[in-house]
């Protein structure tokens, strides 16, 4: 018998929930642009490291309602788990699902892609384990980012780039700037910790650094584009809202698309127009989501 039709929006709010997937198109993004900044190569291999991280990401964010299960059954009851959406053992089974598969389509890439891939995993867990009680966990999460970046290039045609590394590591400032902005000062009513907001700037010094000729303008012109975004996702600060936070911390997450744009400013109109139907996917899918 077919599912009514409340019953397929009921699993459909538990896969959007359980899987996070309003932030899913930025981890396009990462791969594309590791994968880009490397040499790219053979498109079907490409989809293979693109299946691999999507489904590592989906198991971290899977797990992450197996280990807040105990505390959303008193602070946020709505959950998929604690609200009777779907057992605790499914939940636990599904993210290791997912994290076999994504480890069986990266792992055949080679010895660093294999060990940067458990490495993937092993900061994934982590930072579910211990994100509720770590203050700087945030710093985890930039680290994934990071990953995902050296992962895609090691699997490319040309492997790890120096300027694979380094925008690997622009990007992970700038994921864990976003989220120690929210995380830190959410609620306090005070702005902390102000050396955060340099974090922000990474992937814009990298690309005016490494970047000339026409490929600067290229980078200059990205560069209006992710600052424009970033002070229209900072503007309620500007307004004194501090008590903003969550959106803020979303609208910056949000920026992880266009940082990755910057960080191949040289690739051409394709990388181009891939980063901006991602940045577009992004926002389309937190406020498509909001409605489930």
């Amino acid at each position: 018998m077919w599912p009514t039709r409340n019953e397929s929006l009921h699993y459909l709010k538990t896969v959007a929930a359980l899987g996070h997937l309003r932030y899913l198109p930025t981890v396009w993004s990462n791969c594309l642009a590791g994968w880009l900044l490397s040499g790219g190569g053979n498109p079907g291999l490409f989809i293979a490291v693109f299946l691999g991280v999507n489904l590592t990401y989906l198991g971290g964010a899977i797990l992450n309602d197996a280990c807040d299960a105990s505390h959303d059954a008193i602070y946020n009851r709505n959950r998929p788990i604690p609200s009777g959406g779907i057992e605790l053992q499914t939940v636990l089974i599904l993210s290791l699902i997912c994290f076999i598969a994504g480890a069986l389509f990266l792992i055949p890439f080679g010895k660093v892609t294999a060990i940067l891939t458990v490495l993937l995993i092993g900061i994934i867990v982590l930072n579910n384990l211990v994100h509720k009680i770590f203050l700087f966990s945030p710093v985890l999460l930039g680290l994934c980012r990071l990953m995902v970046y050296l992962i895609a290039g090691a699997a490319s045609a040309g492997g790890l780039y120096g300027l694979t590394v380094w925008s690997g590591i622009a990007m992970m400032c700038y994921a864990a700037g976003a989220g120690l902005l929210e995380r830190i000062n959410k609620g306090n009513g005070t702005l902390s910790y102000p050396w955060i907001y340099p974090l922000l700037c990474a992937p814009v010094l990298l690309a005016l650094l490494v970047n000339s000729g026409g490929f600067f303008l290229a980078a200059l012109a990205g560069t209006l584009l992710f600052c424009g975004w970033n002070l229209w996702a900072l503007r309620p600060l500007l307004e004194g809202q501090v008590q903003s936070w969550n959106s803020i911390g979303q609208n910056l997450l949000a920026g992880v698309v266009l940082a990755d744009a910057l960080a191949v400013a040289g690739g051409g109109w394709g990388g181009l127009i891939y980063f901006t139907v991602c940045f577009i996917a992004t926002l389309a899918a937190r406020r498509i989501l909001q409605f489930l």
